[in-house]
């Protein structure tokens, strides 16, 4: 009786720590996202010009995918080899025209690596279902600079560039 009353015991200390170690994890995975997550209300020529700003340090540089006829598709600049340089992050600039809200979000590009299945880009909003299949490595040879610069018709904006 004595060694299942143990038994007892010793499962139900495990029960408690799993509890806790999700309890930390919950609590890391909230702080992480809002150090690496802003949402502002901002106006629209506010944030044309955080987009602006953007395109400007990758000046003279077509982004790597690009909107044809409401399809995502790979630029010229997919087949050019770029410097070899190491990329650290993604980072995404997204604008709400109905709320006005700029939201800012970045991704360390260790994270990308990890995925073994490329990303789809697809064009759900325009009606197609077209997809294109984006690989870490087809950002890693395409280097530093704009992935995807995206302003619909009606009125929000994204933009994808990795550093």
């Amino acid at each position: 009786m004595a060694v299942r009353r143990r038994w007892v015991l010793i499962a139900f200390g495990v029960v408690i720590l799993i509890v806790f170690i999700g309890i930390g994890a919950i609590i890391a995975v909230t702080a992480w996202f809002q150090q690496n997550l802003q949402v502002d209300t901002r106006s629209a020529g506010d944030a044309e010009r955080e987009f602006a700003t953007v395109r400007q340090e990758f000046e003279g540089r077509a982004p790597l995918l690009e909107m044809r006829d409401g399809r995502p598709e790979f630029t010229a600049e997919h087949d050019k080899p770029a410097v070899a340089t190491r990329l650290e992050t993604l980072h995404v600039l997204a604008w709400d025209a109905d709320k006005e809200r700029l939201a800012r979000f970045s991704l360390p590009f260790w994270l990308i690596r990890m995925k073994s299945e490329p990303f789809r880009v697809s064009a759900y909003a325009s009606g197609f279902d077209d997809r294109i299949a984006v690989r870490a490595e087809d950002i890693e040879k395409y280097g530093p600079g704009i992935i995807l610069d995206v302003k619909p018709p009606s009125g929000n904006h994204v933009l994808l560039w990795v550093r």
